[in-house]
């Protein structure tokens, strides 16, 4: 496993992004890693897989940070085997809103967690973009 690590706080609200590594060892891009979010009496966390040789989690921040000027509406990315959703929003003030939620599992009955994180679009955003990027490498 990875020592790497992406952690992003706003607040009492915490994202820590561990343990990447190739789950499958072959080399296609995959890859897995837990999750934790964290905020005031509430602490989750969960395992997802990603595949990063295309619109992976990377790509999809980075795009975000492409675009530091504003885009419209909600932009969305999902891990291909579920277990995390991000939505990010662009607000004229120049802040990028995300909202990252987390499940157990797709079956009825299973727990999920979700929080909210805000970051300025310019600096901040770059610099998440880039620890992602290190990160899922």
């Amino acid at each position: 496993m990875s020592e790497r690590t992406v952690t992003v706080s706003d607040g009492p609200v915490r994202v820590h992004f561990r343990d990447i590594h190739d789950p499958y060892n072959d080399g296609y891009g995959f890859r897995s890693f837990t999750v934790e979010l964290s905020d005031q009496g509430m602490s989750a966390s969960t395992v997802v897989v990603t595949m990063e040789a295309g619109d992976g989690l990377a790509a999809f921040v980075t795009s975000l940070a492409e675009d530091w000027n504003g885009w419209d509406g909600t932009r969305k990315w999902r891990a291909i085997e579920s277990g995390l959703h991000i939505e990010a929003e662009h607000e004229a003030t120049g802040k990028v809103h995300f909202r990252l939620e987390i499940w157990q599992s797709p079956y009825p009955g299973a727990w999920t967690a979700s929080v909210r994180i805000s970051m300025f679009a310019g600096e901040d955003l770059l610099r998440f973009a880039e620890d992602v990027r290190r990160f899922c490498e």
